[in-house]
């Protein structure tokens, strides 16, 4: 017997406060909030600079938001090119990465979210 379930957005809002409560990460009366009909368009002060107002340390690699969504949208085109063994690979290689480095990962994921 196969079970239909719909969410609609303020189920899914109402689940995901009561985690992030159960988190203790919300109040335990969290402001009611209506979900968004339309998309709002904000409107920018100034634009963003496409290159970064001060040299400091690297911590990516990439110079800009623009240099990393070339770099993103070549990556695509390339492995779309390779087809299913292409992504088969990649998917192995990410296997690999993630099990090779699971528990320093696991030590920042930690870290940076107490949640273990």
């Amino acid at each position: 017997m196969s079970t239909t379930f719909q969410l609609d957005e303020q189920a899914v809002r109402a689940v995901v406060e009561d985690v992030m409560r159960g988190l203790g990460r919300l109040p335990a009366v969290a402001p009611a909030s209506q979900p968004v009909s339309q998309p709002q368009r904000l409107e920018a002060a100034a634009p963003a600079p496409s290159r970064p107002y001060a040299k400091g340390p690297r911590y990516g690699v990439f110079e800009d938001v623009n240099e990393a969504c070339a770099a993103a949208q070549s990556a695509f085109e390339q492995l779309k090119e390779k087809g299913i063994a292409g992504r088969a690979k990649v998917v192995e290689i990410v296997k690999g990465l993630v099990t090779a480095r699971a528990v320093e990962w696991g030590r920042f994921e930690f870290e940076e979210t107490r949640i273990g």
